[in-house]
């Protein structure tokens, strides 16, 4: 039809159409009333930082990328978290350490359980895989939520980023070990919230308030809100859709 625009998307940024003064990016992270601010903040953090931090950022930057499948989204989102996670705890001071040998404490009663079962070596190693994978993602939900406390990064209004029943963790484990999530809404408002979670803990690493952003606890026009209990309920009905 003529006279319609239609969205043009660009692989490489640096072929995008130069931008014009009178064009309005309606759906940016960062609305225009505060877009100097935040490079001001922004670029002086940035030069602060160190190159595991940079490299960490930018992962977390590129793995929101549109042009990601669904599936490989969510996977490189999360990559990303974990990786801005582990480089703020080599800095901030975890709170509830673990106790590194539980499960070396544990390990001797289950070796000799599959010994007793006749398990084979390929289950046995298997068993003591996962054992290792519930340590590791102990540690990451304990450094998660006192990282994030630290920092003053707030998630009470989104979808939970540990737990039993359908957390974003739990989401994570699923794919990872190729258990394909139904792609239906309510797996989609997780992504979206993960992304949301990713954003928040960039803008502050960078020294910028996200609540000046479209993904603050103030919501600058772009961002679905939910509450607690519709976010129950989208867990529920993802589990429900998977036969979970």
């Amino acid at each position: 039809m003529a006279g319609v625009k239609r969205v043009i998307h660009y692989k490489n940024p640096n072929d995008r159409l130069k931008v014009q003064h009178e064009e309005v990016v309606e759906d940016a992270l960062i609305p225009l009333d505060f877009f100097e601010l935040f490079m001001n903040r922004a670029l002086t953090n940035w030069h602060k930082l160190d190159e595991q931090n940079k490299q960490a950022i930018k992962s977390a930057i590129v793995s929101i990328h549109p042009l990601n499948n669904a599936y490989q989204s969510y996977l490189n989102m999360f990559s990303a978290l974990e990786g801005l996670i582990k480089q703020q705890a080599m800095k901030v001071e975890v709170v509830q350490e673990i106790q590194e040998n539980w499960a070396e404490k544990i390990e001797p009663q289950l070796i000799s359980v599959i010994n007793k079962l006749g398990l084979s070596e390929e289950a046995s190693s298997h068993i003591l895989y996962n054992l290792s994978s519930l340590k590791d993602g102990e540690k990451f939900t304990k450094s998660v939520k006192s990282i994030l406390s630290v920092l003053g990064v707030a998630t009470n209004d989104l979808w939970p980023i540990v737990g039993p029943k359908n957390s974003l963790y739990s989401i994570r484990n699923s794919l990872i070990h190729g258990d394909l999530v139904q792609l239906d809404s309510n797996y989609l408002i997780a992504q979206e919230q993960l992304q949301t979670l990713l954003e928040r803990l960039v803008l502050t690493l960078l020294g910028f308030d996200y609540n000046k952003s479209t993904v603050g606890l103030i919501n600058h026009g772009i961002r679905v809100r939910y509450s607690q209990q519709e976010i129950r309920e989208f867990q529920n009905q993802l589990k429900a859709n998977n036969g979970k």
